[in-house]
């Protein structure tokens, strides 16, 4: 058995890890062993190591701490990232190796620089291309160039040959026209300039330190550690390794199982999670069988997990009998023999410590996730970690292990958009395109790095909440003081908030000005204006300020290079521009405030282990991602041009998963719907899943999932499930405040209202709640309602003007309320033939008239003994009528249905006849007391009608005898709500409810209701 010797040039130099043991650790032990560092703490000092990533780097030194009883003081070895290879720093022994390497172009100057070769193309040939649209392709030739970088190097001059050679069609030709901008014009400019792209740099990098290393070897160890070889430049750095004297290379999760049939297969498989590894041995000249395993215990064999892991993620050609394959894994010496027992035993044992876990939805999985964490932390001294490549879903898991005082944020950190101060910053932008929409404007008033401004909150409350009745700011601006004054404005403030209001449009308006007088802008310009933003309305002093502040900045450097070889853009071009770029940058979340938990990405757990393993969005399309498709390039031409098959990704997140899924404890979460669609288990789940049910039939199920006893579902499910039901008559709301504090006076609607929904009331007149309308809302009844009173008002002042000149009325108050242009427009023409009825129905009216009609008449009538000082009922007539003989009618426009003669019978519908009780007692403005001889609905709506009240069918009372019913109704309702045991219930009738009211949700009535009806 060979024994791993980093100082030893006759020891083996390739070595493989297995599939699920801790990488970092085995090779941190293997590394103090052979180094004998108890007893030298300095025998690594001069060692080099190369691991896949930064991350990597930071755990190897904790493991090789660790390695020596994390007690003595030890001299590290110097540790890469692979990742690192294009930087300035050479490796010990190469010092200034890169001095003759030409600096490389940054990304965001390469984006620039392609921006303006593509527009240029495109204006060659006279079609205009937006900045936005220049910019996308320019990233997708950017990273056509990295595949082609990736690939070693590719010779773009061959490209039109190989399409005239193929039978494409014919759009292909155009396209590689269109690709003579990186296989012509970007070579020429990188030559012009002298630099170099930015993995082209890292290979020749690479190729240096590799020439370096042979034509002066090392002396000290050099070992690259964790890398699949996918990349030409770490397969070149691992060649050359292998030639030193004391040069080492492990390899993560080989499979040195795999014979020549199986290893050729594997070669033809890209999304194979052993065809990276496989083709990087192959360019190393080795076999997996001839690399020894590096394992805590020598001689450790290979385990169940990982036998069974690697078999569901075989080729599909030596996946046509399973079963077999299972008696040969179970150690069977036939499948015919075997009858099963032995590959169901294999099964189970492979399945120890590993649930499969099917979520409803992605809402759920989250939970699951955060509650498998949760519990997992409650284990003293043990760690878990969720790794998922699902940035959406890893947040979630983060806010809800917030809940639970536990600080977990995703380790690939957050978008910085999603920062405070890039939130503010994105505020602000958004609301520079369109400065005049009220959501924009809420948004960036409680932007978390806005200014305290004395008027935002009356602002946002009076004038930015309800239906937007302003073309633009200046229209705002002009018109806001006479619309706090105006008796049609509902959300009138009072006279203290009207200056600072006013005060917050002019300021708006004033720094809106400053980029609004220009539709495009120049880089310099959009930053003047940008600024005057900035200062205006952010708090500059927070906003640059911490990590995030700081990220933000980042966005400005990269858009100075992306856009200098660019002119003048729109608004919405900069803000587009500025969210792109923004995608990129990430902000490295806070050191953790529970080391216990870890939330990573595949790339980041690479290498990395937890005590349990938690790979959540295994789910086809988000894990494995879908191969991206090549915009320019079929996948014929592609590998013609030597370019790596997009699968290979797929493969390399199999090799990633593969590992994880064989540490001891595991649980795969998938969703059954995501987006709210049905949803499919990722291909790697699914095949393990079908190699199970082979070897266990219908047993597979209960053993792929948890225990029953601690199934995180049940957990989830059961934080959204009351502990235990209410008994419903303590659920219902039934407030009962003092008589003293009941209100003693109330409008015929509003009596309407205490009868159908009491609680209304008491919220509305007792606790003075009013309900507040969305920002940017949609105009609503009321508002309609009171637009249409008001033309018709209008109207009776000068009837002359005809069904036209009503329509013009009915348009005109109807914006004055906010009803959006697009809508007024639609309903035009039905508003034109609500106007010709309507100056009909009013010609005839006014011929049987004994003078002229009261219109908006208001009246207030006070009823002693009732209550103590008596109780007011007010009322505000649309239409009385004077009639001959004496009489008189009363009239009620609606812009609904009216109420039906049999609800009027019934004392709920009571406002005409509770008017006419008024009439009769003379309580309107300047009316005498009056017989009410008619009563009358007119419904101004689409289909418009004028329908008298009763007698008829379901009415038969007159009038007056309406009136009396009513006052003694009133009479009746007013003595018990003077007792002060008389509660106001929520909609106790909901038979007579019409729509859901204001207040239906601040009594919970859903909840309790519902309660009500399962009893």
């Amino acid at each position: 058995m060979s024994r791993f010797d980093a100082f030893s040039r006759s020891a083996p130099k390739l070595w493989t890890v297995p599939a699920g043991a801790p990488f970092l650790e085995i090779l941190a032990d293997s590394l103090a062993s052979s180094a004998d560092l108890e007893q030298d703490p300095s025998a690594l000092a001069d060692a080099l190591i190369y691991v896949p990533n930064r991350r990597s780097a930071r755990a190897l030194a904790f493991a090789l701490h660790n390695a020596c009883g994390g007690e003595r003081a030890l001299l590290m070895p110097e540790i890469r990232a692979l990742g690192d290879l294009e930087t300035d720093d050479a490796p010990p022994g190469l010092d200034g190796a890169f001095d003759v390497l030409p600096p490389g172009i940054s990304d965001e100057e390469r984006v620039g620089e392609l921006m303006r070769l593509v527009t240029a193309w495109y204006a060659g040939r006279g079609l205009p291309l937006p900045a936005t649209a220049a910019f996308a392709t320019a990233q997708e030739l950017a990273a056509l160039l990295d595949a082609g970088a990736m690939a070693g190097g590719v010779d773009w001059a061959q490209l039109p040959d190989l399409v005239e050679g193929e039978d494409l069609a014919g759009h292909w030709a155009q396209s590689v026209q269109f690709l003579s901008i990186i296989t012509q014009a970007w070579p020429a400019y990188l030559k012009e300039i002298d630099r170099l792209d930015p993995l082209a740099r890292r290979l020749a990098a690479a190729a240096l330190i590799a020439e370096g290393w042979t034509s002066t070897p090392p002396s000290t160890p050099v070992i690259i550690a964790g890398s699949t070889g996918a990349t030409p430049a770490s397969r070149q750095l691992m060649a050359a390794a292998l030639t030193l004297p004391l040069g080492r290379v492990v390899m993560p999760g080989l499979d040195p199982s795999l014979g020549p049939a199986e290893m050729a297969l594997v070669a033809e498989e890209p999304s194979h999670p052993q065809h990276a590894l496989i083709n990087c041995l192959h360019h190393l000249g080795a076999a997996p069988s001839a690399v020894p395993t590096l394992a805590h215990a020598p001689g450790e064999g290979p385990s169940p997990r990982r036998a069974l892991v690697q078999e569901s993620l075989s080729p599909a050609a030596l996946t046509g009998d399973w079963r077999s394959r299972l008696a040969a894994l179970a150690g069977e010496s036939s499948a015919k023999e075997a009858g099963g027992d032995m590959s169901a035993a294999f099964a189970r044992r492979a399945l120890d410590g590993l649930d499969v876990v099917a979520c409803r939805d992605e809402t759920e999985e989250a939970l699951v996730a955060a509650c498998l964490l949760r519990a997992q932390a409650e284990q003293r001294g043990e760690t878990a970690a969720l790794v998922c490549p699902d940035s959406a879903l890893a947040r979630r898991v983060a806010i809800h292990l917030r809940r639970w005082g536990l600080a977990v944020s995703p380790s690939e950190g957050i978008p910085v958009l999603r920062t405070p101060a890039g939130a503010s910053l994105d505020a602000l932008l958004s609301w520079i395109t369109d400065p005049a929409d009220p959501v924009k404007i809420a948004s960036l008033l409680r932007a978390p790095h806005a200014k305290s401004h004395a008027g935002a909150d009356a602002f946002e409350r009076y004038v930015l909440r309800g239906a937007r009745w302003w073309d633009d700011l200046d229209d705002l601006l002009r018109t806001i003081d006479a619309r706090m004054d105006d008796p049609r404005n509902f959300r009138a403030p009072g006279d203290g908030m009207r200056a600072p209001i006013s005060a917050m449009a002019a300021a708006l308006s004033r720094i809106a000005s400053a980029f609004t007088s220009q539709t495009n802008a120049d880089l310099p310009g959009f930053l003047a204006g940008l600024g005057v933003g900035v200062s205006g309305l952010l708090d500059t002093d927070r906003l640059w300020r911490g990590e995030g502040g700081a990220a933000t900045a980042r966005i400005f450097d990269a858009l100075t290079a992306v856009t200098k070889p660019l002119g003048a853009l729109t608004w919405d071009d900069w803000h587009t521009l500025i969210r792109a770029l923004a995608r990129d940058i990430m902000v490295v979340p806070e050191p953790l405030q529970d080391a216990r938990l870890s939330i990573w990405g595949p790339l980041e757990a690479r290498l990395q282990r937890a005590d349990h393993l938690i790979l959540a969005g295994l789910n086809d399309g988000v894990w494995p991602r879908q191969a991206p498709a090549n915009s320019f390039l079929p996948r014929k031409l592609a590998s013609a041009l030597g370019m790596e098959d997009p699968e290979t990704l797929t493969g390399l997140a199999a090799h990633d998963f593969a590992g994880l899924a064989c540490a001891p404890r595991v649980t795969l979460t998938y969703s059954r719907r995501r987006d709210d669609a049905p949803a499919v288990a990722s291909r790697w789940v699914w095949r393990l899943e079908t190699l199970v049910r082979g070897a266990l039939g219908s047993r597979a199920d209960a053993a792929l999932g948890p225990d029953p006893s601690a199934d995180p579902r049940l957990w989830a499910r059961a934080l959204h499930t009351p502990l235990r039901r209410q008994e419903a008559g303590h659920a219902v709301p039934t407030p009962r405040p003092p008589v003293s504090a009941r209100p003693a006076r109330l409008s015929v609607t509003r009596i309407e209202t205490l009868q159908r929904d009491p609680y209304a009331i008491y919220a509305e007149k007792i606790l003075s709640l009013a309900p507040l309308a969305r920002v940017g809302d949609t105009i609503n009844a009321r508002e309609r309602g009171t637009a249409v009173h008001r033309a018709l008002e209008r109207f009776e002042l000068d009837p002359a003007m005809g069904s036209e000149g009503l329509s013009a009325l009915l348009d005109e108050e109807l914006k004055w309320q906010g009803e959006a242009l697009e809508s007024r427009l639609g309903r035009r023409a039905i508003l034109a033939r609500m106007a010709v009825w309507y100056v009909d129905w009013h010609t005839g009216r006014q011929a049987g008239l004994a003078g002229d009609p009261a219109i908006e008449v208001k009246g207030q009538l006070t009823l002693p003994g009732l209550w103590d000082g008596g109780f007011t009922l007010t009322a505000v007539a649309d239409r009385i009528e004077p009639r001959p003989g004496g009489g008189a009618a009363i009239i009620d426009f609606k812009t609904g249905d009216p109420p039906s003669d049999k609800t009027i019978a019934i004392g709920f519908a009571p406002q005409l006849p509770l008017q006419a009780a008024m009439l009769g007692a003379g309580a309107f403005e300047g009316l005498a007391a009056s017989q009410v001889d008619e009563l009358a609905y007119v419904a101004v709506k689409a289909q418009p009608l004028a329908r008298t009240v009763g007698p008829g069918k379901d009415l038969q009372q007159s009038p007056g005898e309406l009136a009396d019913g009513a006052m003694a109704g009133l009479a009746r309702l007013l003595r018990a709500y003077g007792d002060p045991a008389r509660p106001y219930l929520c909609e106790p009738r909901i038979q007579f409810v019409k729509h859901k009211g204001d207040y239906t949700r601040l009594a919970r009535r859903d909840e309790w209701s519902s309660r009500i009806s399962d009893e």
